[in-house]
């Protein structure tokens, strides 16, 4: 028998397997997921070779082989509350892209349940069935991983808080210590210190 066995590591974002809804481990037989041997051969012949544009090849590969676990997961019901299982509903999904896209913007529960097209206790029920969290909670979370995501790279926390929907920069800072263990000024340090090492590297 042969074993290919991969890590999937996902950046400091929150966007992890468990938002998603996806297993911590994941077996996918060969014969069970077309066309995942091909893919697996081809990315590891990539892997050691040295052709041009070998690495754009490998990128490619390896979206393809996570859109093919994606897949897997949703035809054999092993996603969990959580993004992907928003996907099955349209009205949901619908709400969770606005929420990504326009962090910053008003959104009180009665104006996603209206951009869902539900009314407002269908919405918050279906909601947290799919997501396994409120929608508050939800949007609570997407504002403060963006928020660690632009504090690392660079970003004031006072253009930070408006972007997130702050309008206080002293309770995103409170929130963003207490989710991360760390204050705006250490994420400031702790970037720059990264952007130093890699520039050193180079």
């Amino acid at each position: 028998a042969e074993v290919v066995c991969a890590n999937l590591d996902f950046p400091d974002t929150g966007l992890g397997p468990a938002k998603l809804g996806l297993p911590e481990y994941l077996v996918l037989p060969f014969d069970e997921t077309p066309g995942l041997e091909a893919i697996t051969g081809q990315l590891f012949s990539e892997s050691h070779g040295a052709q041009p544009g070998h690495r754009t090849a490998i990128n490619l590969l390896v979206d393809l082989l996570l859109l093919m676990v994606l897949r897997h997961c949703q035809a054999q019901n092993l996603v969990r509350p959580g993004i992907l299982a928003a996907l099955r509903d349209p009205r949901i999904a619908r709400v969770v892209g606005e929420l990504h896209q326009k962090p910053g913007e008003n959104w009180s529960v009665e104006r996603q349940a209206e951009t869902a097209g539900m009314s407002r206790a269908s919405f918050a029920a279906r909601f947290r069935e799919l997501l396994g969290t409120s929608p508050g909670d939800f949007l609570q979370t997407i504002r403060l991983d963006m928020a660690f995501g632009l504090l690392r790279e660079g970003e004031r926390l006072q253009a930070v808080a408006g972007q997130v929907g702050y309008r206080s920069t002293t309770a995103l800072a409170r929130a963003i210590q207490q989710r991360h263990n760390m204050t705006p000024r250490e994420l400031h340090a702790d970037s720059s210190a990264e952007n130093s090492a890699r520039q050193s590297a180079i």
